[in-house]
């Protein structure tokens, strides 16, 4: 039987998406998951990412103070669609089990 990973996606105004995140990533590596964080427009120090990293969370941040796609020009929407695919096809080889 294969086993299935997870996607979560945290997304819109107010507080709580990084923190709900956070927490459930810390879940997953108590488990013994194999995690995968990506912040997108995210800017400023997260104390959390550290102590992540170090329990063996693989992370990726955006550059903070990045447009939202729907300001973009076409060059950076390119530019960030790049990044997208480094991510995706080059850092996560083989099985994750939370993203």
């Amino acid at each position: 039987m294969m086993e299935q990973g997870l996607l979560h996606l945290y997304w819109g105004d107010g507080k709580g998406k990084t923190t709900a995140a956070m927490g459930l990533a810390l879940r997953a590596l108590g488990s013994g998951k194999r995690v995968v964080i990506v912040q997108f427009l995210k800017g400023g120090q997260s104390g959390e990412i550290p102590l992540l990293a170090q329990l063996g969370a693989k992370i990726f941040r955006g550059k903070g103070g990045q447009k939202f796609v729907f300001q973009m020009n076409e060059a950076e929407k390119a530019a960030a669609r790049a990044v997208q695919v480094f991510v995706h096809h080059v850092q996560l080889p083989g099985r994750t089990g939370f993203i």
